[in-house]
């Protein structure tokens, strides 16, 4: 095997190295920001839905575990419509 080329070494010049424009840091900080208001919105769901269980038939319990998911469940759709109003307007690609 003397004097044969079995490969060639390529050093990477750093041409292909992608740049952050605004609208990706942007769409970064929105994807954040959304994926943590429906983490908070499903706690809250999963929360007072195990309220809800466990009222043990107390309406004034019954009726706060009741408002509580109609709220997370609001949440959750304002979450999801906001995320696809945004992607829409900013849409990186």
């Amino acid at each position: 095997m003397d004097g044969t080329l079995l490969g060639a070494i390529l050093i990477p010049t750093g041409d292909n190295i992608p740049k952050a424009s605004a609208d990706y840091i942007f769409a970064g900080i929105v994807d954040g920001v959304f994926l943590l208001a429906g983490i908070v919105a499903v706690i809250g769901l999963l929360l007072n839905g195990f309220r809800f269980i466990t009222a043990n038939g107390d309406s004034g319990k019954v009726a706060k575990a009741k408002q509580g998911v109609l709220y997370s469940v609001v949440g959750i759709m304002v979450v999801v419509v906001g995320f696809g109003m945004v992607r829409l307007v900013i849409r990186p690609y």
